[in-house]
């Protein structure tokens, strides 16, 4: 099942090797969050958030609070809080840092993600491409929900909560979306399949975030989801050696540097694209998701999905659901 609109393939060839827009949004005085941002896009995006002047808290070390600030037009805009999406625990810690220390947050730009070859549990017995992918990141963008819309009230801004994808997405199968539970489904061990378990988690997050996007319109929140392209970025660091070197040669020959897909993802966050809300943004502008995102199917699959996953959140966060 290759789902791909018919502007797909020269939006995809053309864009990759385009020359996007530099970031030139003002970010003074405002609170970002940027996940996944130790090295590669993530870290090129919370350079440009520094240059731009946003006050941040993000993941990591002294080291790469050093090299985020010689980017910053001011002393003192990056903080580095831990994080770790593979536990539950730890999301839970973060958000409730960020809800009782933070006195607004405008954008959450949720980048941290992962691509294994091997079948690992993690908390709570999910697959670890689908507990870091989509569950800890749905966890995370449902408890700061109502900072969010706090920070919208309060100051009379419109925040962003942006949910990194990928055009794999367009190339997912899912044969679980057939099964009665989904998640279920994705527990089972399946031997050499894990691009399509990655394939699965991307077209997951354009569904879940269209779903909580059809939620949450009257809550002055913008929420989207970004494709920052095919980067030389550290994705498939955990990849066997044969096909790490692959990996690596057509991030030479083909992949854009991580500053460029960093650039992708501001467009998303910055309003400059206009009506995003519920969108999946490629290349600085608003695209057409895969064909099966948009099908009849689509509409059926995501609401057993979303329900699935909030009662797992809620199972996880007591409550979590009326953040919705």
């Amino acid at each position: 099942m290759f789902n791909l609109p018919p502007e797909f393939l020269t939006e995809l060839v053309t864009g990759q090797f385009r020359t996007l827009p530099v970031p030139t949004t003002d970010y003074t005085g405002k609170t970002v969050i940027v996940t996944g941002s130790s090295g590669g896009i993530g870290l090129e995006c919370a350079r440009h958030f520094a240059r731009l002047s946003a006050k941040k808290g993000k993941q990591s070390s002294k080291t790469l609070r050093h090299s985020i600030s010689t980017t910053a037009t001011t002393r003192d805009v990056v903080e580095v809080w831990p994080l770790d999406l593979t536990s539950f625990e730890s999301v839970r810690a973060f958000c409730r840092r960020a809800e009782t220390t933070l006195n607004r947050l405008d954008v959450l730009l949720e980048n941290a993600g992962v691509f294994v070859s091997e079948f690992v549990l993690a908390e709570g017995g999910h697959e670890t491409i689908v507990t870091v992918n989509v569950l800890s990141t749905f966890l995370m963008a449902v408890l700061l929900l109502p900072k969010l819309r706090a920070t919208a009230a309060r100051f009379n801004v419109t925040p962003h909560l942006t949910i990194v994808g990928s055009d794999a997405h367009y190339y997912a199968r899912f044969p679980q979306r057939k099964e009665p539970n989904i998640f279920e489904a994705l527990k089972r061990e399946d031997p050499g399949a894990f691009t399509e378990r990655y394939n699965v988690s991307k077209l997951l997050l354009v569904l879940l975030t269209r779903q909580l996007a059809r939620r949450c319109r009257p809550a002055g929140v913008v929420i989207n989801t970004a494709n920052p392209g095919f980067c030389r970025s550290r994705l498939f660091r955990n990849l066997p050696r044969l096909l790490d070197v692959l990996a690596r040669t057509l991030m030479v020959l083909c992949g854009r540097p991580n500053e460029m897909g960093a650039r992708a993802l501001l467009a998303a966050v910055d309003g400059s694209l206009g009506e995003t809300h519920g969108a999946f943004v490629m290349n600085c502008k608003v695209v057409q998701p895969s064909v099966f995102v948009l099908s009849d199917e689509d509409e059926r699959v995501g609401e057993k999905v979303w329900g699935e996953m909030m009662a797992i959140l809620e199972g996880v966060a007591p409550g979590v659901t009326r953040n919705v």
